[in-house]
């Protein structure tokens, strides 16, 4: 507009001399200037690139704001977790496990040390360490004093066995879960003197299926339908008895859980005895701090597991 007015230019090239007056690009004027444009045009310069300075800035400390914001919301959700699951390593393996425990519900923090899988991570809005798992202060950002479970999906099983035993000595009542790729004796022999409490090797459950799928199809197809938290229609769970739970000092028979629930009680663990008793009879007796393992639909698991605790 300045030009328009001063110069009695047309728009465009008004529009075209500020451009590369504000650009500086230093193309020479595309029309003589008067004084008073020359003015204008060291007016618009001033003006123009320090405004373009200013919003740079503002914008940078914008995008490094919001950074620090969600790392700071991040670290406080994370502190705040116990009882929860951390996760070492977010490859295949890893994602996976993410993904289920997701949709359990069950809390989890993952450690990963690669910034294109942490961000692939955030994107999955999943709570997570930037940094290397097999050093301490990782384990203790991610909560490993608090933490019930972990999980050591890296890839190397030299790199899994050195977590165990780091982690077993920072929290001795873990649960520890590996993953090997070479499900060898002495691999599983390695893995549990470090400190692992459970050793699974995906290529054998993988093959195992894959056998049973063809020696055993309809079994297969079973077990599909138990296994996926996608399909709905029927599921396995575990309920810990509870020191107030009606269920307590009664048998099977007396409580009828089939008629009652819907449910049924495929095992039952004692922990005392550290014994798992599968299709236990209608005179079981079921006790409190024991865990009872069952297959239902949703419903009558709520109820079953409400009347665990009540």
């Amino acid at each position: 507009m300045g030009y328009m007015w001063i110069e009695s230019w047309t728009f465009f090239d008004a529009f075209y001399m500020t451009f590369i007056t504000l650009a500086t690009i230093g193309y020479g004027e595309i029309h003589p200037l008067h004084p008073l444009g020359r003015l204008w045009t060291i007016i618009i310069a001033f003006w123009g690139i320090g405004l373009g300075g200013y919003l740079f800035t503002r914008s940078v400390e914008y995008m490094i704001g919001k950074t620090q914001l969600f790392e700071r919301r991040m670290k406080h959700a994370i502190e705040t977790l116990s009882d929860h699951t951390i996760i070492c390593g977010f490859g295949r393996i890893g994602e996976r496990i993410a993904q289920g425990l997701q949709e359990a519900g069950h809390p989890f923090v993952v450690i990963e040390l690669s910034e294109e899988r942490a961000a692939r991570i955030q994107t999955a809005g999943y709570l997570y360490i930037l940094g290397n798992a097999e050093e301490e202060e990782t384990l203790g950002k991610a909560g490993i004093l608090r933490a019930r479970k972990l999980v050591l999906a890296l890839e190397q099983d030299r790199d899994n066995a050195f977590l165990a035993l780091m982690a077993r000595g920072m929290n001795p009542n873990l649960f520890i879960l590996a993953r090997t790729d070479y499900a060898t004796p002495h691999n599983r022999s390695l893995l549990t003197r470090a400190g692992a409490d459970k050793v699974i090797s995906p290529y054998e459950i993988g093959a195992t299926r894959m056998t049973q799928l063809l020696t055993r199809p309809l079994v297969h197809s079973f077990m599909e339908e138990l296994d996926t938290f996608r399909n709905l229609k029927v599921e396995m769970d575990e309920m810990l008895v509870g020191p107030n739970a009606r269920l307590n000092g009664k048998s099977l028979a007396m409580l009828n859980i089939r008629q009652t629930f819907g449910a049924i009680i495929i095992a039952i663990h004692d922990p005392v005895k550290n014994e798992t008793l599968f299709n236990p009879d209608a005179k079981t007796i079921i006790e409190a701090g024991q865990t009872l393992i069952v297959m239902g639909v949703g419903n009558q698991l709520r109820d079953l597991a409400h009347a665990c605790q009540n």
